[in-house]
């Protein structure tokens, strides 16, 4: 057998699913394709706050990390860059720090 059944197949489904996530991202997220594309098991994601949530306004940059057994295991995600607007109104966070 040329190639091990376990490295082969995690390739082709993060491609086709990386391909997907580019083509139609949910609202607020975008993709470092760049990145994802020199390494297919470690991607770039960059993801704006929901609207209507406490996260609304913030942007989140995520490390997503695949093994050889995706997607059998799951992912490791990382935040690695949390920015959060300074004009956001404090009263909206009252309930959350008290």
């Amino acid at each position: 057998m040329c190639c091990d059944l376990y490295s082969l197949h995690p390739q082709r489904r993060l491609q086709k699913e990386l391909m997907s996530l580019m083509k139609e991202p949910p609202p607020g997220v975008t993709v470092d394709a760049e990145e994802a594309g020199q390494n297919l098991s470690q991607w770039i994601i960059h993801m704006d706050g929901a609207q209507g949530t406490l996260y609304e306004g913030e942007h989140f940059q995520l490390q997503f990390k695949f093994s050889n057994k995706y997607p059998f295991d799951s992912p490791e995600v990382t935040i690695i860059y949390y920015y959060m607007y300074t004009s956001i109104d404090p009263e909206r966070y009252k309930a959350v720090l008290t």
